[in-house]
């Protein structure tokens, strides 16, 4: 039986990681995932790494493809180099509720709180094998897990009580911190992140080389990997254990475009966070009232302000003070939104389609609007790497009454700039490099 089409992609796929049955380099146009399984249904979770890619069905099933090296697709009878379509995990059987991937290994949380991974365990270490196995430790230490991430070379877990767990590394050239162990050395095995030991954590994301939490109190925290801002702390420097971080008392201009008056939305670090999404340098941070703060690596634009400039501090996305935000999510380079109006809008780094605009292929520091989906109703949205996912709602997957969103403002110096832009703004002073650009296409592993 042909699964339905409520799972919808865009992005790099040179390993087959968007499961489309071939490996064309990307997909700029909005493609469809059709699966030939009797028991697939619509996803409920969805992650990607640089190369690979695993979803998990409404029915706690994960299926994988993309890049089979180091053993990170968790099919041990796999003679093959890669998956080009997405194949389910026969030996998971447990109930599974999330998946993540990193950029060796996976991790699958199932429905009773046990963290299953594979792949490799450390930098470039496939110690961790090809089969899922239960992460014992975590069992040991009595930690029922509600939510897991990763970063390229790092695993974080967040149990019921609100304890952080993290475990992993990147050795001794990719370890910035992003265990909030205090150190730059490995862990082989998870550990309590104790900095975190007197607040209630509920939600967690792991970026690259940093890492994001935010508490019951909406109080958030940062570290790991500085260089760039992505710590948000006004710093570039590593951060090796978990530092509040505040948002800012931000500015709205209103009244009219000549002489127009502000006032003041004193936002600190009690605003209610609603979501937090790391991507490869850059962080994203959603309130609950509908603001997008981003801050962190900018230079293909991912943050949205309309500029190619690295950020250091929390800045509110202005341009979509109009449109109300309801879900972020982050990949390497880009960073998508959905408004309350039910519209998805892309900004950054475009080469391999990520932005799902088409054939257009320049580099986006300002939010567009993904017109492709039209009326489609989106349930939840997905990056990672360089890839996009969108889930349908699998009940009503087309919005009954749709208009065409209106434009975003327009205002004196707005960018939308292409890649030999980015050159240009570096000969000015803009330093990088390969880190923040190696998963950009430039170079890859996979």
């Amino acid at each position: 039986m042909q699964s339905k089409r409520f799972i919808l992609c865009f992005g790099q796929n040179k390993d087959g990681e968007l499961g489309l049955g071939s490996q064309k380099e990307g997909f700029g146009d909005i493609r469809s995932i059709q699966i030939q399984d009797e028991q697939f249904n619509s996803a409920q979770s969805v992650s990607s790494g640089s190369h690979h890619s695993a979803l998990v069905t409404k029915t706690g099933e994960v299926y994988v493809s993309g890049s089979s090296l180091h053993g990170k697709l968790g099919i041990s009878e796999l003679r093959v180099t890669n998956l080009s379509r997405f194949t389910r995990i026969p030996n998971l059987k447990p109930f599974i509720i999330q998946v993540a991937c990193g950029d060796y290994h996976t991790l699958a949380l199932a429905k009773d709180g046990v963290v299953y991974s594979w792949g490799g365990s450390l930098h470039k270490k496939a110690q961790g094998g090809s089969d899922p196995q239960p992460v014992e430790q975590l069992i040991q230490m009595q930690a029922r897990i509600i939510q897991v991430d990763c970063g390229d070379f790092h695993s974080i877990a967040l149990d019921q009580m609100g304890r952080v767990f993290s475990w992993g590394g990147g050795g001794q050239s990719y370890n910035k911190g992003q265990l909030g162990q205090g150190h730059l050395g490995n862990v082989e095995q998870p550990q309590q992140i104790t900095d975190l030991a007197a607040h209630r954590v509920t939600q967690i994301s792991a970026g690259g080389y940093h890492t994001l939490a935010v508490t019951d109190e909406h109080l958030l925290f940062s570290w790991g990997s500085g260089q760039y801002g992505e710590c948000g702390n006004a710093s570039q420097s590593n951060v090796l254990k978990p530092t509040q971080l505040k948002l800012p008392a931000d500015k709205e201009s209103f009244g009219g475009t000549d002489g127009a008056r502000e006032r003041q939305h004193p936002l600190s670090s009690q605003a209610n966070i609603k979501q937090i999404r790391a991507g490869g340098h850059h962080s994203m941070i959603l309130t609950a009232n509908g603001k997008l703060y981003t801050f962190g690596f900018g230079q293909h634009g991912q943050l949205g302000h309309r500029s190619s400039q690295n950020l250091y501090s929390p800045r509110l996305v202005k341009d979509l003070l109009a449109k109300p935000v309801i879900m972020i999510a982050a990949g390497w380079n880009h960073s998508l939104v959905l408004t309350e109006a039910g519209d998805l809008y892309s900004c950054g780094y475009a080469q391999y389609g990520q932005l799902g605009l088409g054939s257009n292929h320049e580099v986006k520091s300002q939010f567009q609007h993904v017109a492709q989906l039209g009326p489609r109703k989106i349930y939840k949205i997905f990056a990672g790497g360089n890839h996009s996912w969108v889930v349908l709602d699998d009940i009503i997957p087309v919005r009954e009454k749709f208009r065409v969103p209106s434009p975003l403002p327009e205002r004196p110096g707005s960018l939308s700039h292409s890649p030999s832009s980015i050159k240009r703004d570096k000969s000015r002073g803009n330093s990088t490099d390969k880190l923040a650009f190696e998963k950009s296409g430039q170079q890859s592993k996979a």
